[in-house]
Parts: C-alpha cells; structure tokens; sequence
C-alpha cells in the first residue's frame, strides 16, 4: 500500500550520480574540446523519467533505487 492508496507499478532503478560540464559545440571525430561548469548532480535515470510519466498519466507508482556504497553513492 502506497501513501495514497495501492501501488500499480513498481520502478526499480539503480540510482547515480551524473557529471555535467558545459562546452562550446559539439566536438568532431577525434577532438578534443575544454569544458566549463564541470559538475556533479544526482541523475536517477530512465526509471525516474518512466516513473514521473506514468504518474502524470494517473497510475500510483513505487519507486525502489538502489545505491552503490563508494564515494558517488553517499553524494545520492
């Protein structure tokens, strides 16, 4: 039982964590470019996407993550 009432769907996810930086373009085959803003940001992935989807399409979802034990799964 969900806190609003029955779960129809459960999500199982491995949850991580996702490196961000910004760069000017995109890089043609074999270059390499400097990146900016090079950041870390929790990035739960396609479950999460598919999770909020079917929630906004009304059906009550669970969501069960797993996180690693290393330094990227206590940031989570």
């Amino acid at each position: 039982m969900g806190k609003y009432g029955p779960i129809d769907v459960i999500v199982l996810n491995s949850h991580g964590v996702g490196q961000v930086c910004h760069i000017k373009r995109f890089p043609r085959r074999g270059e390499t470019l400097e990146a900016t803003n090079w950041h870390v940001e929790e990035d739960v992935g396609k479950g999460a996407t598919v999770s909020v989807a079917l929630g906004r399409m009304g059906v009550s979802v669970g969501y069960i993550g797993k996180v690693g034990y290393d330094p990227w799964g206590r940031y989570g």
